[in-house]
């Protein structure tokens, strides 16, 4: 009387398994690596250019104060009498 067993026959496992490891593994170190480059040089451009050309500009706040005239902003003080 042979018995024949119903499952199939084991599969190294853990072969295959190092395997897949051994592709995804360099793969995503060499993903992350270049996404941590990427970032850092934006953020390195980011700040060069926000050195560079910058928001603030007093010199064209002054061209730009210029043209208004001075009657609508100052208000003239009213006159003072003597008691």
């Amino acid at each position: 009387a042979s018995t024949k067993s119903i499952l199939p026959p084991k599969v190294n496992m853990t072969a295959s398994l190092s395997n897949i490891e051994l592709l995804t593994i360099p793969l995503t170190t060499l993903c992350v690596l270049l996404a941590i480059l990427v970032v850092f040089f934006l953020i390195m451009t980011a700040r060069k250019k926000r050195q560079s050309e910058g928001t603030y500009s007093p010199s064209s706040q002054e061209v730009a104060g210029a043209r208004l005239e001075m009657g609508s902003v100052l208000k003239v003080p009213p006159e003072e009498r003597l008691i």
